[in-house]
């Protein structure tokens, strides 16, 4: 099963892309972030095969 870790400022977008991950019956939604400070605090615990990233967070950009 293939993890992924979903990084996006935008509530519903994230919520979509959950659910399209984990209904995809090959990959799981193992961390969300809305910020991308979240987003390295929980890459320190646990790193995905995928990163779903917004390249224009507020925190962060590109």
């Amino acid at each position: 099963m293939i993890t992924v870790h979903i990084v996006d400022d935008h509530k519903i977008l994230v919520e979509g892309l959950q659910k399209l991950v984990d209904n995809s019956g090959f990959a799981q939604t193992t961390a969300v972030s809305y910020t991308g400070e979240d987003c390295l605090w929980k890459l320190s615990f646990k790193q995905p095969h995928v990163i779903l990233l917004d390249i224009n967070l507020p925190d962060w950009s590109g």
